[in-house]
């Protein structure tokens, strides 16, 4: 309990030492960059997940292209 109650004096002494103010600027093309990298994560993912789906339907119990069955010939239409 004491630990703990120590752990708390420190950050909060910790927190009182940082500045109130921050002196930066932000231009306005910071905010395209960002949506810009968002967007481009995004679609890095949608093209990884798209090369690796067959991996993927498997390991949630799909099942893959090559175990598909083919359909008894009386079945099939022409």
């Amino acid at each position: 309990m004491k630990s703990m109650l120590f752990v708390m004096f420190m950050c909060a002494v910790a927190l009182l030492g940082l500045p109130s103010r921050a002196q930066a600027y932000l231009d306005p093309t910071t905010g395209s960059m960002v949506l810009q990298i968002v967007i481009g994560g995004f679609l890095a993912a949608a093209a990884a997940a798209r090369m690796y789906w067959s991996k993927i339907k498997t390991l949630f119990g799909g099942r893959r292209a090559d175990e598909k069955t083919i359909a008894p010939a009386s079945e099939r239409t022409l």
